[in-house]
Parts: C-alpha cells; sequence; structure tokens
C-alpha cells in the first residue's frame, strides 16, 4: 500500500535529512516530509539560513554528518550552500526514502492500528502513515501540534528581557580580503581610544581581562577556511561609529562579541556575530522560516555595516549580502524523557551504557552577558555521552496517543534553557538524528516504543557505520556544579517543566 511507511520525518535541516538517511540505510521503509520537496533547498540554516560556519568538534562526530561533509567539500569549517544541498539530495536518493513537499502536516496517532496518520491540511495530498514519526523541524512544529509542554526560550533564567538568545543575519561580504580584514582589526585595537572603548562597553569585564583583549589577535591560518576574530572590541567600535556611546554599548540591541567568519569560494566571506538581543516567540517562530519582516533594527545594522567596512575599514568595494533567513539560535526545549540540564552534562551525560556517542561543545550563550546576571559564574566546555532522552518527548495522554513513538531531534529537543546551548548545535542534532533514525528502523520492525531500543545496539550499527568509540564519560568536580547558582537555576526550570508546572 502506498503512502505507508516504518518512519516519517518531518523537516528539512542538515539533521532532518541525515536522520530520514540512517532509517532508510537501516532498512526502514522511510519517508522524508518537507515545504520543497524533493532535492529543492534542502539543508535549512546552513542553506537558507546562510549558517555557513559549521561548529565542528572533529573526533565525535557519527558517520552520516563526517560523510555529509565530505560530499559537500568541507575542508575545516565553511560550508557553501550549493555544495550543502547537493550532498544531502544525493545522500537521501542514495537512501532509497521517499520524499513529499508539503507546508504542513496534521498528525493523529490511530490507536488500533498503532501508527500515526498525517494528513495534509491543504487538502491536497493523500494521508501519509507511519509507525515512528520523528519531528526535525527547528521549533518542534509536530511536537507542538501534539500538545507536548515545553520550556519557553531560556525559561526566564535571566528574566523577561534576556529569554532568548540572540538572532543574526549570517551575511556575506564580497570586496573584504582575509589580510586586509586582519590588519583593520589590528588597527582597532591598537588605536589611542581602544582601552577607553573597552573600559565604558564592557565593563563587567575585570581591568586584566580587557588588557588581554587588546593584544589577542585574529585567528586565521593562511591555508584553512575561517578566519576568527575573538574580540568584542570590534562591537565596540562599531556601535560608535553608528553614533552611540561607548558606555551605551550594554544595553545596546544589536552587538557583535566577535565573528566567526568562513572563507568560501569567489573570495566571498560569511560572517556570524552580529546579534539583536531580546525577540518575542512568535516573531523568532517567523524569522527562522524566513517568513515575516526582518527587524527594522537588524536590515538598519546590516546597511550601517557595510558602511562601517567602506569608511572605517578601507574597504571601499564593500558589499553585505542578506540571508534568506535569519539565524535563530534556539526558541523552545520540549519536555522530554529524560532531559539533559548543563550540571548533567558538565558531569558527563548518560552512563556509557546508556550513551550511543559523545559530544563536546560550549554551553554557548550567544546574546546573553552572562556576567550581567551571575557576576564571577563561568560554564566550563563540557564533554558528555549523548543518549536517546531528549529526543523521546513525552506525549500527553500516554500510550493510547502515540507516546514511545515520537521523537524530537533538533535544537528543540529536550535540554535545559543552558544545556541547549550545546544541545543545538547542528553536529550534534546530526548525531542524534543517527542515532534515532536507527532506533525507529528497529523499533518500528518490532512496533515497539523507542523507550524500549537499547542503545548498545544502536551503538554497534553507528560504529558499523564508521563512528569513533565513545569517549567515556567525563569525570568533573561535583562540588562545583552543585555551588554554582546558575547551574542549579537551570536544574530548576527544568525540573518545573518535568513536573508541569
Amino acid at each position: 500500500m502506498s503512502g505507508v511507511y516504518d518512519v516519517a520525518v518531518v523537516g528539512d535541516e542538515v539533521e532532518s535529512v541525515l536522520t530520514a538517511v540512517s532509517a532508510a540505510r537501516f532498512g526502514a521503509r522511510t519517508a522524508l516530509i518537507h515545504p520543497r520537496g524533493a532535492g529543492n533547498g534542502l539543508g535549512g540554516l546552513s542553506t537558507r539560513g546562510g549558517l555557513c560556519y559549521m561548529d565542528i568538534t572533529p573526533g565525535l562526530w557519527g558517520a552520516l554528518f563526517a560523510e555529509f561533509l565530505t560530499r559537500a567539500g568541507v575542508r575545516r569549517v565553511a560550508l557553501y550552500a550549493p555544495a550543502a544541498n547537493e550532498a544531502l539530495v544525493t545522500m537521501l536518493h542514495e537512501s532509497g526514502a521517499s520524499v513529499y513537499a508539503r507546508q504542513a502536516v496534521t498528525p493523529r496517532w490511530e490507536a488500533d492500528d498503532r501508527r500515526w496518520r498525517l494528513d495534509d491540511p491543504s487538502g491536497k495530498g493523500r494521508p501519509l502513515f507511519a509507525r515512528i514519526l520523528i519531528d526535525a523541524t527547528p521549533d518542534a512544529d509536530i511536537a507542538r501540534a501534539l500538545k507536548v509542554r515545553y520550556t519557553e526560550g531560556l525559561g526566564g533564567l535571566f528574566g523577561p528581557e534576556c529569554n532568548f538568545l540572540g538572532v543574526t543575519p549570517v551575511f556575506q561580504t564580497q570586496g573584504v580580503d582575509r589580510e586586509g580584514l586582519i590588519a583593520f582589526e589590528a588597527s582597532l585595537r591598537q588605536s589611542p581610544r581602544a582601552a577607553d572603548y573597552l573600559a565604558a562597553g564592557l565593563p563587567h569585564l575585570t581591568p586584566i581581562q580587557r588588557e588581554e583583549l587588546l593584544v589577542r589577535p585574529v585567528v586565521s591560518p593562511p591555508d584553512d577556511d575561517y578566519i576568527d576574530i575573538l574580540n568584542p572590541l570590534i562591537g565596540v567600535a562599531f556601535h560608535v561609529w553608528r553614533g552611540a556611546a561607548a558606555s551605551d554599548y550594554p544595553q545596546a540591541e544589536i552587538a557583535v562579541d566577535g565573528f566567526n567568519i568562513a572563507r568560501l569560494p569567489n573570495e566571498t566571506l560569511g560572517f556570524n556575530g552580529l546579534v539583536m538581543r531580546g525577540r518575542d516567540l512568535d516573531s523568532l517562530l517567523r524569522y527562522s522560516r524566513g517568513e515575516g519582516r526582518w527587524p527594522q533594527g537588524l536590515q538598519e545594522a546590516l546597511q550601517d555595516f557595510e558602511r562601517f567596512l567602506q569608511d572605517a575599514g578601507g574597504f571601499r568595494r564593500a558589499r553585505v549580502l542578506a540571508p534568506q533567513a535569519l539565524y535563530v539560535r534556539q526558541t523552545l526545549n520540549i519536555q522530554s524523557r529524560r532531559m539533559m540540564t548543563a550540571g548533567q552534562a558538565l558531569g558527563g551525560g548518560v552512563e556509557a551504557e546508556d550513551a550511543i556517542g559523545a559530544y563536546s561543545y560550549w554551553l554557548d550563550l550567544r546574546g546573553i552577558t552572562l556576567a550581567a546576571h551571575y557576576p564571577g559564574e563561568s560554564l566550563a566546555k563540557p564533554l558528555f555521552n549523548v543518549g536517546l532522552g531528549p529526543a523521546l518527548a513525552l506525549l500527553p495522554g500516554g500510550p493510547m496517543a502515540g507516546d514511545g513513538r515520537f521523537a524530537v531531534v533538533g535544537r528543540s529537543a529536550g535540554y535545559s534553557p543552558l544545556g541547549q546551548g550545546a544541545g543545538r548545535i547542528i553536529q550534534h542534532n546530526a548525531l542524534l538524528g543517527e542515532a534515532v533514525g536507527i532506533a525507529a528502523g528497529m523499533m518500528a520492525r518490532t512496533r515497539a516504543r523507542l523507550s524500549e531500543a537499547i542503545p548498545g545496539e544502536i551503538r554497534a550499527v553507528m560504529t558499523a557505520r564508521g563512528m569513533p568509540p565513545a569517549k567515556g564519560r567525563a569525570v568533573e568536580d561535583a562540588e562545583v556544579i552543585a555551588q554554582s547558582a546558575l547551574l542549579q537555576a537551570d536544574a530548576e526550570v527544568t525540573a518545573r517543566l518535568q513536573a508541569g508546572v
């Protein structure tokens, strides 16, 4: 019967496609449902959203993500959107997964047949059916339709005005060369006004930290594909160039805390780092889809940054090219079977027998000035074992509502407000998606629940595909974690979600 599948995946992000490819390669009859149909603009954030600087941690990737990077021609971090789309299309086609173009689907669990029915609300397409349903949309569209509880933004951890990480237009430039950009940044640091700018614009830093910024160079190996400006001084200088006072920078709506820059073909540079703070959830949901009008402030900031490069930087031919959609770092996190808090990640994550792999990334809070809310606290970079728990959303109504046969893969999976700083990164979600795809294929065959999947069996399949062995559980100072007011507050927000408060 056509339209009946073992696994259905909804979404068109990198992790969405790799989840579908994973299930299909395992042998599951798989469907990928996304708005653009077969081969049209796959990659979401990494293509339409312009996120061409990939945060990659070597040695901790799943086999499918490594294959994707190789096929897309990524040398270290720079992802060229047309190559990314081509790689995803090819992998999807080779896997044998079916592809359906639908702007939306309405999910319903059919308890008698123990399967999901996915209707096309437009009435144009026939219903699809699947034993296992995976929501791989960035903002958990299917989970929200199924009334799964979630934490909005950061759960109020930093107050209502700072409840979301910053949103970013990952713009590209032409007419700006690597050597000239490095020299421009150095000239800003060597300016007689630099120390005063830092003192006024970044008062939360200590004098020693500000002195270090004055000598912190750009990181850019000549033969590699990236430029890292790890210095917020460029943001203060841009703020002052726009006519504002350096002392107003801590309250500025638009900030630059440095740039991660991908070096793309034809001497094009992709800039990630222009950040707008504090937006409402509805706006973020629209921007992440490329819908609605961008905030006026961001439009003006892009135009101003082009002039800043021309006037202050001396790049007379500089042009700034906007992406199709904004980079929205996070909007919400769903309630899952086993949510991962930042404290648990710092403690090493799940036990080795429950792990499907390991991952390491900073608990990145771009757009939030941590020291302004929790003075004296800092967050170490965790190395943690990843389990299936964050993907296993808890549906209201229990088994009769399809609970255990539904998963969420992507930035909205079950992490705490701080934990999602690492959990939202594409490499992590590709790893989790590959494992969930295998688990879904296993469980669809037996009509069992995803929560019954055995991590060791999943890990064996991933290892056979070429995944590096798990790193084992990291050991951190439990007393330091216990004494951290920030980590305790993060855990309390998560506990309230788990309790349904």
